[in-house]
């Protein structure tokens, strides 16, 4: 009944997620761990591969680093897939992707809607769980986090991984996600319902950064903004929230002092002008130059962009 697809580069890892699943699920499964040490491929590619040999008409993508908690979770997202609108289910995700650069989070607990648990820095176990109201039940987003995405192979069969546009292995559940819901369908993060273990907090560096960047020029900026069917905004909160996601992506090019932090900077400083943007382009023009002058090839990589 659920396929399983996992992009794999740690063998011990893989087996202890099958063993997993195999105990806990409650359903028929299949697994497909596709290893992927040698060859390197893009995710999105694997995940295209593997979801075309798959037996069983639900699709679970999920990295190698994840655990349920729960026995028998898989009958209640099955049931929230088989909904015709039912676009892609995790277990976090946002309300809103603004036309910023970013990721899925959009860095307010009103808009994100998260339900997992992972360790801390001393290794105790820590539940993020943005937005719950104490009720289980699927709450409806835009984007959704790759670690665990299920989706239903008819409609991944219309609307695959974008595997020619993305080359490495970041921004596939983002553009995933985007994809699904600019195309008519709900998706939504599984709350209070099934608990999960995500023992990693993802990657966002200078890979990360470029990605990002590429998908949204490339493909999804006049698109957006994209919301969940129960968020609607006014102009000045919408312009709140995308100037947000912007200054934090620009501060995590700063931080990486990445190459493309003066193009970043370039047009986070075009956005609307308000006191609070003033106050962060006045903060982050100081963190630029400090980049600028540590990194003799930053200034002359944007001269010759």
């Amino acid at each position: 009944m659920l396929s399983v697809i996992i992009c794999s580069i740690d063998p011990l890892r893989l087996e202890k997620l099958e063993s997993n699943i195999m105990h806990t699920a409650g359903v028929e499964c299949e697994i497909i761990g596709v290893d992927n040490r040698t060859d390197r491929r893009p995710i999105a590619e694997v995940y295209n591969s593997a979801a075309s040999r798959a037996r069983f008409p639900f699709l679970l993508f999920i990295h190698e680093d994840v655990s349920f908690m729960t026995r028998e979770w898989a009958a209640p997202i099955i049931v929230k897939l088989r909904e015709t609108d039912c676009g892609v289910i995790g277990f976090a995700g946002g309300r809103i992707k603004t036309r910023a650069y970013s990721g899925w989070c959009t860095w307010r607990p009103e808009y994100d809607r998260t339900w997992y648990h992972f360790p801390d820095a001393q290794g105790h176990d820590r539940l993020s769980s943005s937005g719950a109201d104490g009720r289980p039940g699927f709450a409806p987003t835009v984007t959704v986090d790759g670690f665990a995405m299920f989706v239903r192979k008819d409609i991944w069969e219309h609307h695959p991984f974008d595997d020619r546009m993305l080359r490495g292995f970041h921004c596939y559940d983002l553009d995933f996600s985007l994809e699904l819901a600019s195309s008519g369908y709900r998706n939504y993060v599984c709350q209070q319902t099934v608990d999960v273990m995500h023992c990693s907090e993802g990657s966002f560096g200078e890979a990360w950064l470029e990605e990002t960047i590429r998908m949204h020029e490339s493909k999804w900026r006049k698109f957006l903004p994209l919301m969940a069917p129960d968020l609607s905004l006014d102009g000045k909160a919408l312009q709140s929230e995308e100037e947000l996601s912007a200054y934090k992506f620009l501060k995590q090019a700063l931080a990486l002092k990445s190459r493309h932090s003066a193009k970043i900077f370039r047009q986070f400083c075009r956005m609307p002008l308000d006191w609070p943007h003033l106050g962060h382009v006045i903060s982050t023009s100081a963190a630029l130059a400090r980049v600028m002058l540590s990194s003799k090839g930053a200034p002359r990589d944007e001269r010759n962009r």
